[in-house]
Parts: C-alpha cells; sequence; structure tokens
C-alpha cells in the first residue's frame, strides 16, 4: 500500500510539475480567459451579484461559480489573474486523482489505475486547459469526482458517498450547464443495477433520492450564498430552452 501511494503521490506531482511549466512556457490569456478577469473584477468591486448583472447583462449567460471562486481569492488578497490561474491548476491537479480512484474502483487494480491516473497526469490537453482562465478544468474535476463517488457508491453501496456525489454535482451544475446529463446517468444507472438484482429497489431509490436532494440542497446553498437565486432559474432556462428550439429546428429542416 505504501509503494502504491508513493507511486501516486510521484504521478500527482508530475502533473502538477508539467501544469507549470506550460504555464511558464505559455503563459497567455484566451479570450474567454480576458472575459472571466473582467466579469471577476466587476463583481469583486461591485460586491454583489445583482450589481454585475446590472453592468454586463453577459453574465447572465454564465453559471457564477467558477467567478465567485476568483472572486473569493480576490478578497484574500491574490490578483484576478492569479486567482483564475490557481483555480484551474488546483483543479487540474487533482484531476489524476479521480482518474486513479475512478480505475481502482472499477477495476480493483493498482496498476491499471496508476497508469490511468499517469495517462491523465501527461494528457497534454488536460495540462493545457489547467493554465487557462475557463470553467472547464472546474468542470472536469468536479465531474471527475463525482464519477468516482458514484462508482465507490455503487461497489461499497455507502449512502454518504451518493451524498457526497449529490453535493458535488451541485457544485458542477452551477460551473456548466452540460451537468444535466448526470440528472439522466444516475437514474439510468441505479434502474440498471436494481433490474439486474444487483441492488435491492428499496436502496436503489434511497440512493437515488438522496443524491437528488443533496444536488439541489448544494445548488440552492450555493446560489443563495452568491446571491444569484434569483436570477438562476430563469438562466438556465434560457439555456436549455435555447438548446431544445436549436434541435427542434434541425429535425424540422429535415
Amino acid at each position: 500500500m505504501k509503494k502504491e501511494s508513493f507511486r501516486l503521490i510521484a504521478v500527482l506531482l508530475l502533473g502538477l510539475g508539467l501544469k507549470l511549466l506550460c504555464l511558464y512556457l505559455e503563459p497567455t490569456i484566451s479570450r474567454d480567459g480576458c472575459l472571466y478577469i473582467h466579469l471577476a473584477r466587476i463583481w469583486y468591486e461591485a460586491g454583489d451579484y445583482q450589481t454585475l448583472l446590472q453592468l454586463c447583462p453577459e453574465m447572465f449567460l454564465l453559471p457564477p461559480l467558477p467567478l465567485y471562486l476568483m472572486k473569493c481569492l480576490m478578497q484574500l488578497g491574490f490578483s484576478v489573474e492569479t486567482a483564475g490561474i490557481s483555480l484551474n491548476i488546483l483543479c487540474g491537479a487533482f484531476t489524476p486523482l479521480w482518474t486513479y480512484c475512478i480505475a481502482r474502483e472499477v477495476t480493483m487494480r493498482d496498476d491499471v489505475a496508476i497508469c490511468a491516473a499517469l495517462i491523465a497526469a501527461v494528457h497534454p490537453s488536460l495540462n493545457m486547459l489547467s493554465t487557462q482562465i475557463q470553467r472547464d478544468m472546474i468542470y472536469l474535476s468536479l465531474s471527475g469526482a463525482v464519477l468516482w463517488l458514484i462508482a465507490a457508491g455503487v461497489r461499497r453501496q455507502n449512502w454518504r458517498l451518493w451524498a457526497g456525489a449529490g453535493v458535488l454535482c451541485g457544485c458542477a451544475m452551477l460551473t456548466r450547464y452540460e451537468t444535466l446529463e448526470f440528472i439522466v446517468i444516475i437514474p439510468a444507472i441505479l434502474f440498471s443495477l436494481c433490474s439486474a438484482r444487483y441492488m435491492v429497489w428499496k436502496r436503489g431509490t434511497l440512493y437515488g433520492m438522496l443524491f437528488f436532494l443533496c444536488f439541489t440542497g448544494c445548488v440552492f446553498l450555493l446560489s443563495a450564498v452568491m446571491q444569484a437565486q434569483n436570477h438562476l432559474y430563469s438562466s438556465y432556462k434560457n439555456y436549455y430552452q435555447g438548446k431544445l428550439d436549436g434541435v427542434i429546428q434541425k429535425f424540422k429542416q429535415k
């Protein structure tokens, strides 16, 4: 066990070193990154979400959690650029860990899990994303942690793991709109497990209800902390309605 822990720590440090090297070689900020810097600075100076929406109506289309985290780091004394980059590098550094945990839960083999973590640690796209001020790395890290907790919850059948998955999924929901996929994936997983008699229906229903309860509670609690609760529903509704209208339009064209 100590040997595997040493290997995992080495892989995580390798991934962190590569991300810092990428930042040193390519310290540029993307166009989206400049937008996030602009919005986070305004939120920090304005002090509340309502004023930010009045000054920057385009913020209405963005999930608020990444900018809120940047604002919180600025309140600790970080510059807005350092806050954004540090947040993404930190999330990127944990991504190989979630990859290891998922592979370990699924295969029960340390060698496979270490190889999976190594691939995630040296992956060029993940390393480059970790140096950019964007939402992608935060979302990927949160989603990886959710998938690990779900895999562990399926194998160990522990309600705490499903509760934790719901909380982190709520955080991911406030980071990227694509998190809505989990709303379909979780019931499908539990239905398949119960149908295959790997899990009793009563327990599967309990885990599903617990997941969605923690998911909903996390979304409402964080939105209240960010003072975004009055605009959250309408912004998400507009986004998904636009996607649905686009799909319907494509079908009509065919």
